[in-house]
């Protein structure tokens, strides 16, 4: 299953920064698993006001408010973000 074929579990928004979480099935020694990914974008709005999206941030942008935040998509799984 690819990442551009499934919906994210799971969508979080903080200000002009969202994320969105990905559950990815993957056999692994012959066994299925599922390997979690984050897409993490920011919108921004141009000098000729139109609205861009991007995937770099300032260090102030990932402020602790939006990484408490994200801590809330851990306990979907007790396992880490990897395969489990």
């Amino acid at each position: 299953m690819s990442q551009q074929n499934n919906q994210p579990i799971k969508k979080m928004r903080c200000n002009n920064i969202s994320a969105a979480i990905f559950a990815n099935e993957i056999e692994k020694d012959n066994e299925k698993h599922i390997r979690f990914s984050v897409q993490i974008q920011k919108q921004f709005r141009r000098d000729d006001g139109s609205w861009q999206v991007t995937n770099v941030f300032f260090p102030k942008e990932l402020n602790p408010k939006f990484q408490s935040e994200a801590q809330h998509f851990y306990p979907l799984h007790n396992t880490s973000w990897g395969v489990r």
